[in-house]
């Protein structure tokens, strides 16, 4: 049973590497329980916090981590184990590697910055607090899109990361927009 789940695995993988329609959305629902598993027991082990946001989160950076340039990271698979053994070696390395969680946070959301007063230098920071905060009450897959907004990936690499049209991701991204500018202002 195994070795047919690793070749169902490696397929799944070849598919994302191609580009196959959907390939990604299968990999991603494919691997979620698995790969949340070992952030959370790898977060334990280090003594951080493992309850479900943090993994949710930390899940959310090694997806990120294995999407960034053209999936370089799923490319540098060669075989010689089981492909949940190297998603799992890659997501407990960027578990250790990532020693605080981060929010990326796209530039036009970010609040000015400022060259002035150590006062205005001490709201800026306090801003960009309040920001992060506001971020990471967003649901996930909105969290997900302003992260990979924030990175440089295009509408359609978010539609292609989320399972959604280009025009849905759009509109996700937009709304996750909306309801950080809402929060900022209240």
């Amino acid at each position: 049973m195994s070795e047919h789940r690793d070749e169902e695995d490696r397929r799944l993988l070849a598919a994302c590497l191609s580009g196959t329609p959907q390939a990604w959305e299968r990999f991603v629902a494919r691997f979620t329980p698995f790969l949340a598993e070992v952030c959370r027991r790898t977060l334990a082990r280090r003594r951080r916090p493992s309850g479900s946001q943090e993994v949710d989160d930390m899940l959310q950076e090694v997806f990120l981590h294995l999407f960034a340039e053209d999936l370089k990271v799923l490319r540098a698979y060669r075989g010689i184990s089981s492909p949940s053994g190297f998603l799992a070696a890659v997501t407990a390395h960027k578990v250790i590697d990532d020693r605080q969680l981060r929010i990326s946070i796209p530039s036009e959301l970010r609040p000015a910055s400022s060259s002035g007063s150590p006062l205005e230098t001490l709201e800026g920071r306090e801003d960009l607090e309040r920001l992060q905060q506001e971020m990471a009450r967003l649901e996930l897959r909105a969290r997900l899109a302003l992260s990979l907004q924030g990175r440089g990936a295009s509408i359609r690499e978010l539609g292609r990361v989320l399972g959604l049209s280009e025009a849905a991701a759009a509109q996700l991204l937009s709304r996750a927009r909306a309801q950080l500018r809402a929060a900022m202002n209240s």
